[in-house]
């Protein structure tokens, strides 16, 4: 993606500075020498622009691209190149491309970078000063009323039974899963899910418990053996076993005192 976003926009420049060149040759299309086809031209183009705008604009308020900036952020404190880095890459796919064809003709006017750049400052605003909000309120706020609760065993025994017939059940379905923690993995890649296993053995979990980044914290927190209580959505996805993803601490249970923290509503 990276290589792309690079080198796309590049061959992109390229081939649309070569297309305002005048050309050596009648076109083969006469339509193409009438005023009506310079107005087709002019509509394409600007009907381009507020495709990729509308694009851009979906990129940078989803999800996924707020939970990289969240994770470069939890992950390192000086992570302002790290959030940029991110932005640019999604500007050179989507937000420069469609705009060459104006800059061909209006580069060396100062007012057509200057309104470029007040377009695009809320953005750069947020992404500069960009600080997570608190994971807890937003967990209390996302528990529901569980359509399953049930432990990691037991899901485990319909995964076995049938796979298929389990994914189906519980896929989309909110799920209260009760079990102890058997792996934890919290990648730095920006592509790969946090994710904690219940009970298993060898290493092996029983169930995949996947989170979203503004949950993460709280998930690090357990401790292997750890007995834990999430409510999760079910995934459609089961190739290496039950999954659930959007997952939500509940209780979890000290392994020394044996008592129980609850997350209340």
């Amino acid at each position: 993606m990276v290589a792309g976003a690079i080198v796309l926009p590049v061959v992109s420049g390229f081939v649309i500075f070569r297309y305002f060149r005048r050309p050596k040759t009648t076109p083969r299309w006469k339509f193409l020498m009438t005023p009506q086809a310079e107005t087709l031209g002019d509509l394409c183009m600007f009907l381009n622009v507020i495709c990729f705008q509308l694009l851009f604009g979906v990129s940078v308020s989803s999800p996924h691209f707020w939970n990289a900036l969240h994770k470069l952020t939890r992950l390192d404190s000086n992570s302002l190149f790290g959030r940029l880095y991110v932005a640019c890459i999604a500007a050179l796919l989507v937000y420069f491309p469609p705009r060459i064809f104006y800059l061909v003709i209006d580069q060396h006017r100062k007012i057509t970078w200057l309104m470029m750049l007040l377009a695009n400052l809320p953005l750069i605003f947020a992404i500069v000063f960009y600080a997570p909000s608190p994971h807890l309120s937003r967990s209390l706020k996302s528990l529901r009323e569980p359509e399953f609760t049930l432990t990691a065993a037991g899901l485990h025994d319909e995964y076995e039974a049938n796979y298929q017939a389990g994914m189906r059940k519980y896929m989309r379905k909110y799920v209260n899963v009760t079990g102890s923690v058997q792996t934890r993995f919290f990648p730095r890649s920006l592509e790969l899910e946090d994710e904690i296993g219940l009970d298993g053995k060898e290493g092996f979990p029983w169930v995949y418990c996947s989170f979203d980044e503004d949950q993460v914290e709280t998930a690090e927190a357990l401790e292997m053996g750890q007995v834990v209580t999430f409510q999760c959505v079910g995934s459609d996805n089961w190739s290496r076993g039950p999954a659930l993803k959007h997952c939500v601490l509940v209780t979890s249970r000290e392994k020394s005192a044996g008592t129980v923290n609850s997350r209340n509503r």
